[in-house]
């Protein structure tokens, strides 16, 4: 997945072959890329990145642990990460479906 960061530079998230959360980032906006980096293992779950407020990136996946995990830019200069941290175990609710129609 992509996302322009506010300060135009584009930046890209996968999950590789190895269950880790990778990221390939502009150098300067309509140029080349860096190197990819590896901002964590573990991912069961391919990314899924928003912009917070203040513009820093947070990403989100679900972890080999069944929890939900986050990495976050530590800085609005927008280059460094956290480490990653789980938020726990989220349950997804499942709907009940249709209820069976009542006999007369």
């Amino acid at each position: 997945m992509t996302l322009r960061g506010p300060d135009g530079i584009v930046n890209v998230f996968w999950r590789g072959p190895d269950n880790s959360v990778w990221t390939l980032r502009q150098n300067v906006i309509n140029s080349a890329y860096a190197t990819v980096e590896k901002l964590t293992s573990n991912a069961a779950s391919d990314p899924a990145a928003t912009l917070n407020a203040d513009g820093r990136i947070s990403v989100f996946y679900n972890g080999t642990n069944a929890e939900l995990c986050h990495i976050g830019q530590q800085n609005t200069d927008y280059a460094s990460w956290v480490p990653a941290q789980n938020l726990g175990r989220h349950r997804r609710q499942q709907h009940p479906g249709p209820r069976p129609h009542p006999r007369r």
